[in-house]
Parts: C-alpha cells; sequence; structure tokens
C-alpha cells in the first residue's frame, strides 16, 4: 500500500515539474523583450529567437517527463488546428505566405498541443500559479525601469507624447497583454483574495501607465467577475441583488463625481487616442480587413499578409477573417463550442475567458506564442479534469455528472 502510494506521490511530483517547466516557457516571452528599444516597430529578431527556442525546449521537457503526457487531452483540438493548417498549405501553394507566415502559426499550434498535453487535474493549479508569477516578474521588471533607469535608455522604458512603452521599449500593447495574461492565469490559480486585489492595483497602475486600454478594460472585467464568482456567486438571490445593486450604486456615484478623471484614464477627449479618433484609427484597419477578406473570401490571405501587405487589422475576429477567409468560420465553432463545455463544467474559468473580449475586439494576436493570446486558447481546450480541479470541493459531485457526459473519456479527457 505505500509503495503504491509513494508512486502515486512520484508520478504527481513529475506531472507538477513539467507544468513548472512548460509554464516558464509559455509565460516568459517578455524576456526577448531586451535590446528591443524601438516604439515604432512592432516585432524583432530576439522574439523570433526565443519562439524559435521555445518549441524545441519544450519538446525536450515533454520526452524527458513522458510518462505525464496524456495524448487522449488533444481529440478536442483537432478542429481548431486541422483548418488553420489547411489555410497555411494553401497560403503556400498561392504563394501568399513567406516561410514566416508558415512557421508562425504552425510553431504556436505546436507548442499549444505540448501544453495541452500535460495538463491535468494534477497540475493545472501549479501551471497557472507559475505563469502568473513569470508574468508579475514582468510587471515588477516595467515598475523597476520606470522608477530607476533613465527613459529612453536602451536599459529602460520609453516614453512617446506622455504614454509609455513596456520593458526595454517594447509596444506598451504587449505588456498590457502579458500582464492581462497573467492576472487570469492568477485568478484561476485560486490566489488568495488580498493578494489578488494587490495585484489587480498593481497592474492596474502599470497599464495605466502605458495606456493599454483594451488590458485594462479586460482587468477589470477579470477581477469583478473572479470577485462575483468567489464571493457573491453562491449567495441567495436576495443578498445577491442587494450586493450587486449597491456596487452598481457606488459605481454610478463615483463615475457621476469622478467623470473628468475617468475619461482621463481612458483617454476619451484625447485629441490623437480619444472618442474622435476612430478607435485611433482602427476603423480604417477593420476596413481594409474586411476587404482583404472580401478579396480572398475562402482561404483567406495567409498568417502573415497583415503588416506585410495591409496594415495590421486590430481585431482578432475580422483578422482570423482576413487571414483564413470562410475557414475561419471553423475555428470560431471550435472556439464557442469549448466555450460552451467549460461554462457547463467550470463557471469561474468560462468568466475568466469573457473578459478576454475586449482583447479580442481591440488587438490582433491570434495566433502566437505571446502569453495572450496564447494562454487565452490553453484555457479553451483545458481537459475536463483540470477544469474540475479548480471547482470548490461541494460543487464536484454536483458537475462531474455533467464533466463526464461532455464525452467517452469523461473526466480523463
Amino acid at each position: 500500500m505505500k509503495h503504491a502510494r509513494s508512486r502515486s506521490l512520484f508520478a504527481a511530483n513529475q506531472a507538477r515539474i513539467v507544468a513548472i517547466l512548460c509554464a516558464l516557457l509559455d509565460g516568459s516571452v517578455w524576456i526577448a523583450a531586451y535590446r528591443f528599444t524601438d516604439f515604432a516597430e512592432t516585432g524583432g529578431s530576439y522574439f523570433a529567437l526565443y519562439y524559435a527556442a521555445a518549441v524545441p525546449c519544450k519538446l525536450a521537457v515533454l520526452l524527458v517527463f513522458i510518462k505525464t503526457v496524456r495524448l487522449s487531452n488533444l481529440r478536442r483540438v483537432w478542429p481548431f488546428y486541422v483548418p488553420i493548417v489547411s489555410v497555411v498549405l494553401v497560403s503556400l501553394l498561392t504563394g501568399n505566405s513567406t516561410l514566416e507566415g508558415v512557421i508562425q502559426p504552425v510553431g504556436a499550434i505546436v507548442s499549444l498541443l505540448m501544453t495541452i498535453a500535460i495538463l491535468s487535474g494534477e497540475n493545472v493549479t501549479t501551471y497557472m500559479k507559475t505563469f502568473g508569477i513569470s508574468c508579475f516578474l514582468a510587471c515588477a521588471t516595467f515598475l523597476f525601469q520606470l522608477k530607476f533607469v533613465p527613459l529612453n535608455s536602451s536599459l529602460g522604458v520609453w516614453e512617446a507624447s506622455g504614454r509609455y512603452t513596456f520593458i526595454f521599449g517594447t509596444q506598451p500593447n504587449l505588456g498590457g497583454e502579458v500582464l492581462f495574461a497573467g492576472f487570469v492565469a492568477s485568478c484561476i490559480a485560486r490566489t488568495k483574495t488580498m493578494l489578488l486585489a494587490g495585484l489587480f492595483v498593481l497592474y492596474f497602475i502599470s497599464l495605466n501607465y502605458m495606456e493599454s486600454r483594451a488590458a485594462l478594460l479586460a482587468l477589470l472585467l477579470a477581477f469583478s467577475m473572479c470577485m462575483y464568482v468567489d464571493k457573491i456567486k453562491d449567495f441567495t438571490l436576495g443578498t445577491k441583488a442587494t450586493i450587486v445593486g449597491a456596487i452598481l450604486l457606488l459605481l454610478l456615484g463615483f463615475f457621476t463625481l469622478n467623470h473628468d478623471r475617468i475619461a482621463d484614464i481612458f483617454l476619451l477627449n484625447d485629441e490623437y487616442r480619444g472618442a474622435g479618433s476612430g478607435f485611433v484609427g482602427r476603423e480604417d484597419r477593420w476596413q481594409a480587413a474586411w476587404q482583404t477578406f472580401v478579396t480572398y473570401p475562402v482561404f483567406g490571405a495567409g498568417f502573415n499578409y497583415f503588416g506585410r501587405e495591409v496594415i495590421t487589422p486590430h481585431s482578432m475576429w475580422l483578422g482570423l477573417l482576413g487571414m483564413m477567409g470562410f475557414m475561419s468560420v471553423f475555428v470560431v465553432v471550435a472556439m464557442f463550442k469549448n466555450g460552451a463545455r467549460i461554462y457547463r463544467i467550470n463557471t469561474k474559468i468560462f468568466f475568466m475567458l469573457l473578459s478576454a473580449v475586449p482583447m479580442t475586439f481591440f488587438n490582433d494576436r491570434v495566433l502566437n506564442l505571446n502569453p495572450y493570446p496564447f494562454l487565452f486558447y490553453v484555457i479553451l481546450f483545458l481537459p475536463n479534469d483540470a477544469l474540475m480541479a479548480a471547482v470548490d470541493a461541494p460543487m464536484r459531485r454536483i458537475r462531474a455528472g455533467a464533466a463526464i457526459r461532455l464525452g467517452r473519456h469523461g473526466l480523463r479527457a
């Protein structure tokens, strides 16, 4: 009996070790920002180098801990990656894609599959906690550089028209993506309420410096939804209505009394980035993305068409439409189908997915190794037992039946 228990403990420790290593690779892309000091650039060789190194490193980790790999976890991901690979092949045959347009989406898919293959109820919390810690270190690095390193230097943040970049002069939007993904990971890792509130304040201040408004709004949604599920959701209907009503009244009063300050935070009156700027030029980008879809309606224009031929779409949904054409419908169906599965098993994780809505509408990250959207897809395709691991013990028995009905393999899948 003791021998069986020790073997089980050894397997669990292995599962946690591989989760830590994979989370460090998935959540630490920001390290590649070193020496990336041109505010106007949107990509760089250091990021490409990190991407090229991360996937082989993760493969080596999985080979070392091969017993932790569960190929059955991948059965839900094929409706997502098959249309993407089809578009990659077509774009190669038609000459619409360069080598970069093949390597980035394929590398991201392979990395996603490897992460999904190792996650389970034993290590999903460990993975999310490590991912969140990595992103917290990025925030700490940003605040340290902002406070102690001269602006516009190769070792510090840059400043342009009152807006601060992320670490080493990297795009502010990248900073928003890193901090938002890290906060969502911390929420799923069941971080203590006071610590989570502290992270929220720290990330809110940092995002305000970077003027990353989509991430700021997504952060507010994530924190509010997490507090609702953890503290309010299980109250009686009357108590719940009273609390929500009081919060809404407080927010209404706060917004009324501090309208100018809130407008300043979200730059609603800013000449260049305010309400009259066409979503900071995004209207033109959205129109260009739609026109790309009209030009390439079936298989799209390929994954590196935007930025090379046409301005980037600044919307994940329009980006998918332009790059994949009608083939993107299969991807979206897979996303919504898994979203419904998550809702039936774990409401909190479903709400964490919903909090990313502002990011999907106002940022055009579709498929790469950045912390966002990579974590978004990891959450979307979590196996059922990993989703159940974050459910409170009294609810596990109630939701276990729903999880079992979702597939032949039940909680193992």
